[in-house]
C-alpha cells in the first residue's frame, strides 16, 4: 500500500481493525503481517509504503483490484518485485557467490577482501562500491 500516513502502527491491534473496518471489502481475510517497506526511515517521511502479507494469493488479488481506502482516501497497490540477488563476494547485483567471476569487493574500503574481514569496518559505513 503505497501513501500510508507513518502515523500508521502495524503493530497495534486497534489500528488493524481500523483499516479492516475501512477497506472490509478489498481485505476480505486479515493480512498475515503487516509492515513498513523501508522500516530504517519511515518515521523520516509524512507517507511512506506498507506490505501486507495475505494468507493466499486470490486474498492479494482481491485487494490490489478492488484498491484500498484510508480514511477515506484511495491507496495504490502492487506486489512489490522481489529484490534481485546481490553477490556477497564482489557486490554487483544479478548473481550469487556461487557464480560469481569477479573478485572480492569490501563494502566498507572497496579493497580486494570480503566485508567480513574488514580491518575498516567498525570506522566506516558500508557504501555502494561497485557504483563508487
Amino acid at each position: 500500500i503505497h501513501g500510508m500516513p507513518t502515523t500508521f502502527n502495524p503493530h497495534n491491534d486497534d489500528t488493524i481493525k481500523d483499516l479492516m473496518a475501512m477497506t472490509a471489502k478489498s481485505l476480505s481475510t486479515t493480512p498475515v503481517w503487516i509492515c513498513w517497506m523501508k522500516p530504517d526511515n519511515y518515521n523520516d517521511l509524512p507517507y511512506s509504503s506498507l506490505i501486507l502479507a495475505m494468507p493466499d494469493a486470490d486474498s492479494a488479488q482481491n485487494a490490489i483490484e478492488r484498491h484500498i481506502f484510508w480514511r477515506g482516501k484511495l491507496k495504490c497497490t502492487e506486489v512489490p518485485n522481489p529484490p534481485k540477488a546481490r553477490c556477497m563476494n564482489c557486490l554487483r547485483i544479478g548473481h550469487s557467490v556461487a557464480s560469481c567471476p569477479h573478485p572480492h569487493l569490501c563494502a566498507y574500503c572497496g579493497n580486494d577482501h570480503l566485508s567480513q574481514f574488514c580491518k575498516e569496518r567498525n570506522a566506516m559505513k558500508p557504501k555502494c562500491t561497485p557504483c563508487a
